[in-house]
């Protein structure tokens, strides 16, 4: 059976013969529309769709498999679940659509480690690990929408959890909840530039911020990274920032673009970018170090570079 459309599964027998086989494209979508039963063992296009919209009190059988792109309406759903059913799950993107009053977990004992290319929620609870380490490397964008949650691990059943990104951030009006202290972090390390965009956003918790070497971080003016969060941030040495806000970066305190309650470690071997933000001016803030790798003023209406308290050297190239 090959399914280019939509195949929808209410209830009723559904049996692949021995010696048969059935193939998704990367048109199809296979529905599973009840609660308990089996996803069928199928050859899965990475383009293809599985949606679970029947599971109300038993996560389906069948779940160990390699998926295209999975969504989730458990609106239905009566407790909480966990999305791979064994060490062979994998899947391309997944949608949270709903998990009722629930949380769907994305990792596993069996699956401690799971690569997919995208991630939205924008609805209902998805919670990353918990239990033992846990890891999620998100290789295009991760997208959370009010009134959805993101908790990085499990609030009654903590463990350290990590988010590697490296596409894009959008987070708007929802929540992203972090662990305890140096427990729960979110890794930037695209080689293409990343942008962080958080409109509103809600974050408990410790949540660390990580920008890897060679990966670029954009903030634009107006969002601001980290408020709310009692988590550290960390530019590495190679790594590269931008900042696009009035206040520039700040080495303390609740102004610039970077604003968590921890430790704010900008790195002397790190590049820094400099726009001018909403007002027309550059400013750099009290957080850039007095050494620099490289240093870039952009400032396109000409309103002029100001620069809190000391000079700095620039070691590789000032532009």
């Amino acid at each position: 059976i090959v399914v280019n459309g939509v195949f929808q599964y209410t209830g009723g027998s559904f049996t692949i013969d021995p010696g048969a086989t059935m193939v998704v494209g990367p048109a199809g979508q296979y529905t599973h529309g009840v609660d308990g039963g089996t996803v069928p063992a199928a050859q899965w296009d990475s383009l293809s769709t599985l949606r679970l919209n029947g599971v109300m009190n038993t996560m389906p059988a069948g779940m160990d498999q390699a998926f295209g792109n999975i969504a989730w309406d458990g609106t239905q759903q009566a407790g909480d679940f966990t999305l791979p059913g064994g060490a062979g799950f994998s899947a391309h993107d997944i949608f949270i659509l709903s998990t009722g009053p629930n949380s769907i977990h994305l990792t596993s004992a069996a699956k401690p480690e799971l690569t997919i290319n995208n991630l939205g929620v924008s609805n209902g609870t998805a919670v990353l690990g918990g239990g033992g380490p846990r890891k999620l490397h998100v290789k295009g964008n991760l997208e959370i929408y009010d009134p959805a949650w993101l908790y990085l691990t499990d609030t009654l059943n903590r463990s350290i959890d990590t988010l590697f990104l490296y596409g894009d951030y959008y987070h708007l009006m929802s929540g992203i909840g972090g662990g305890g202290p140096d427990s729960t972090a979110i890794v930037f390390c695209g080689t293409d530039t990343q942008s962080y965009m958080a409109n509103s956003e809600v974050l408990t918790g410790y949540i660390d911020y990580l920008i890897r070497p060679g990966s670029i971080l954009d903030i634009p003016a107006g969002d601001i990274l980290g408020n709310g969060s009692l988590g550290n941030f960390t530019l590495m040495p190679g790594a590269t920032l931008v900042i696009r806000d009035d206040a520039g970066i700040w080495a303390s305190g609740g102004g610039g673009a970077i604003q968590v309650g921890g430790a704010r470690n900008f790195s002397k071997q790190a590049n820094y970018c400099f726009y001018d933000g909403p007002s027309g001016y550059v400013y750099s803030g009290d957080g850039l170090p007095d050494t620099v790798n490289m240093l870039t003023i952009n400032n396109t209406v000409s309103s002029g570079w100001y620069q809190e308290y000391y000079s700095t050297t620039v070691m590789d190239t000032f532009a």
